[in-house]
């Protein structure tokens, strides 16, 4: 079983590409013939400090480690949010560059990011996918152009303007824990799975809402290029918000 990978990732209008708060990990753009494989995405709020460094460290600690409890890999995120403040405040004090009084109140409170996560396995003659989910990234199944599963968010009037996400500071309290969702499906031959943050998941449950084919158009990006003048399309034609977009593509080939 092979899978044909593309990942891409696209700032908001207006915005610099370091400025994206999204996060996906590995980037991968190709073919893979492993029988195992992980990618997770992450977006990070934009109204917390350090958002895309936190949303880095979701996916990264998803993607780079096998066999791993949601207790665990809470803990290791965590574990790697305190090293990198750590360091981050050593390099303001090398720097003679001192945390101001504005800064104080919002690295306190941390960051905060969505996580989908993605495990594909194949054993024997069973093909097999996890999904890991907390907030509004979403995952989608398509089966010869038409919708098998949604997941977490079904209709595109469920996303909200405060979805519950992982915190960096507590990442542990009882309703993160609760809210973190998974399922276990089937997949074959020829299907379509695609990760994405809530901008293009919102625009891809709308189409299908109208009986249109959202397939019919991702199916035509095929490079970073393709990808960014179908966002600006979308954007000009007021059919997604201003939003940092990160997607993620996989066929399933034979």
């Amino acid at each position: 079983m092979e899978f044909k990978i593309s990942s891409y990732c696209i700032q908001k209008r207006g915005n610099l590409p370091e400025e994206c708060e999204d996060s996906c990990y590995p980037q991968d753009n190709g073919i893979c013939a492993d029988n195992y494989y992980k990618v997770a995405i992450a977006d990070g709020a934009t109204e917390s400090f350090f958002s895309s460094i936190w949303a880095k460290i979701i996916t990264r600690n998803f993607s780079n480690k096998k066999n791993q409890d949601l207790n665990s890999y809470l803990t290791d995120c965590h574990n790697d949010w305190i090293k990198w403040k750590r360091d981050y405040f050593l390099e303001r004090k090398e720097k003679n560059i001192p945390i101001q009084w504005f800064e104080e109140y919002g690295i306190k409170k941390g960051a905060y990011s969505s996580m989908l996560g993605l495990i594909i396995s194949k054993k024997e003659n069973l093909n097999t996918y996890t999904i890991s989910a907390l907030g509004d990234s979403c995952f989608f199944h398509f089966r010869d152009g038409y919708l098998l599963e949604s997941f977490p968010i079904k209709k595109s009037d469920e996303f909200s303007n405060s979805p519950h996400l992982i915190s960096s500071e507590n990442p542990f309290d009882e309703v993160t824990i609760k809210k973190f969702q998974k399922i276990k499906r089937k997949y074959r031959n020829g299907d379509l799975l695609i990760l994405g943050t809530d901008a293009i998941a919102a625009w891809i449950l709308k189409e299908i809402e109208e009986c249109n084919s959202p397939t019919s158009r991702l199916d035509l990006i095929e490079n970073n290029e393709a990808f960014i003048s179908f966002i600006d399309e979308l954007r000009d034609e007021n059919n997604i918000r201003n939003d940092d977009v990160t997607l993620t593509l996989i066929y399933v080939m034979e």
